[in-house]
C-alpha cells in the first residue's frame, strides 16, 4: 500500500486526509502529464511548529509520487512556500488547518485553509525585521496566488507551474534550432 493512500494526519489531529490518483490514470505519451487532476488533503494540528517540516514533506512526497513534471528549482520553491504558508497556519490561529496539493495537468495548487478569519495583508516591514515577509516571498515566487473567506475561517493558496518545455506537446520532436553569432 502507498504511504498516499487511505487518512494521513500529520501529528496528532484526527485523520481527516483525501487523496484522490485514479487508478489507470492514463498519461500523455510524451509529456508524461496526467489527463485528469490528483489531489491530497490532510490535517495539520495547531500550535504545533514541529508539524511545519513533516507537513512540507508530505506535499512534496505527493507531487514525487505524481511525478509532477517540476524542475529542482521549482520543487525547492514549492518547499519554500508551503513551508511559509503551513508555518503561518500553525502559529498564528488558534485552532488546526487543512493542507491540499491539486495537480490539474498544468499547474500545481496548494490550499492551507485554517479557522482565523482575518485575510493576510502585505505590510511594508523594517529592514532588518525578523518576521513579516512571507506574503513577499509568497507573492515573488509562486505563479499565482491569493487567500478567501469560507464559512470557517479563511484559505490561502498558491500555485506553481512546470516550466514551458514540459508542457510543450505541440513541439516538433528533434527540432534543431541553429545558433546565431
Amino acid at each position: 500500500m502507498s504511504p498516499l493512500d487511505g487518512a494521513e494526519t500529520i501529528g496528532a489531529a484526527s485523520p481527516v486526509a483525501r487523496h484522490t490518483h485514479p487508478r489507470g490514470n492514463r498519461r500523455h505519451p510524451r509529456t508524461g502529464i496526467c489527463a485528469r487532476p490528483l489531489s491530497h488533503s490532510f490535517a495539520v494540528p495547531a500550535k504545533d511548529p514541529a508539524a511545519v517540516p513533516r507537513s512540507r514533506r508530505l506535499l512534496l512526497s505527493a507531487v514525487r509520487a505524481w511525478e509532477v513534471p517540476l524542475v529542482d528549482e521549482t520543487l525547492y520553491d514549492l518547499a519554500l512556500l508551503s513551508g511559509e504558508v503551513i508555518a503561518n497556519a500553525v502559529l498564528h490561529t488558534s485552532g488546526p488547518c487543512s493542507v491540499t496539493v491539486s495537480w490539474t495537468g498544468t499547474r500545481l495548487r496548494v490550499e492551507v485553509a485554517d479557522t482565523a478569519d482575518r485575510l493576510p495583508t502585505q505590510r511594508a516591514r523594517e529592514l532588518y525585521a525578523e518576521s513579516g515577509r512571507g506574503l513577499t516571498l509568497v507573492a515573488s515566487l509562486a505563479a499565482s496566488w491569493g487567500s478567501a473567506g469560507t464559512a470557517t475561517g479563511k484559505v490561502i493558496w498558491f500555485e506553481v507551474a512546470p516550466a514551458a518545455s514540459a508542457l510543450d506537446v505541440d513541439r516538433p520532436a528533434g527540432l534543431v534550432i541553429p545558433a546565431t553569432a
